[in-house]
């Protein structure tokens, strides 16, 4: 049960260090989302910190299962200059792990304007797509099991001008955002129609001929 305990001291190490990022990085509450502005969202943090955990097992247990000495229970038996070394590919490798899926959460992220939504991923080959609001015809939230226990969901919307729905994946309070997106697109409707109100009560123009 030695490997456990090591595992499990891993992953406290980088919780704590995922609360802290987080934090620094001035994560806010969706409550607070607005469109006074441009705003930001990513996926939850549980979706993180399940990924993290999943990779962190598989570590664990692929050194289990090739008897790597760091998953050893009794480490005083093994060669030390072994052990040592092997400790530090494993510890290494698992920081990679780690630092990798950080950076791939960190560099997801969806920007929520009243015009327009955009969406980025990627840490060394960027992807970006955006779709305009007045083009989204429909917003449906997808929650799984544990996404209604979390309070996460995906946010499917539909529009004529893709071939795919636009999604937005694993979103904290997702009812929210779909309720903003809702809100701009129904305001962009309005303000469309009022626009070709007045256009189109504009007196033709009529050319005068000598």
């Amino acid at each position: 049960m030695g490997f456990l305990r090591r595992v499990v001291n891993v992953f406290r190490l980088y919780v704590a260090i995922i609360v802290i990022f987080c934090y620094t990085r001035g994560m806010k509450k969706v409550s607070s989302y607005n469109f006074d502005g441009n705003y930001k969202a990513r996926e939850h943090m549980a979706i993180l910190i399940a990924r993290i955990v999943m990779a962190e097992v598989v570590l664990a247990f692929v050194g289990v299962f090739l008897n790597f000495p760091i998953f050893a229970s009794d480490a005083s038996k093994l060669d030390l200059g072994t052990n040592f070394y092997v400790r530090i590919i494993f510890l290494g490798l698992s920081l990679v792990v780690f630092i990798y899926l950080l950076l791939g959460w960190n560099y997801k992220y969806y920007i929520v304007s009243p015009h327009s939504i955009s969406s980025n991923s990627g840490i060394i080959v960027r992807k970006a797509q955006s779709i305009d609001i007045p083009a989204v015809r429909s917003v449906i939230v997808n929650q799984s099991f544990f996404g209604r226990i979390l309070g996460y969901g995906t946010l499917s919307l539909e529009s004529p001008l893709l071939e795919e729905h636009f999604l937005m994946e694993n979103l904290p309070n997702p009812f929210r955002h779909a309720t903003l997106i809702e809100k701009a697109r129904l305001e962009a409707i309005e303000k469309m129609g009022a626009e070709n109100i007045i256009i189109s009560k504009e007196p033709p123009k009529t050319e005068e001929t000598a």
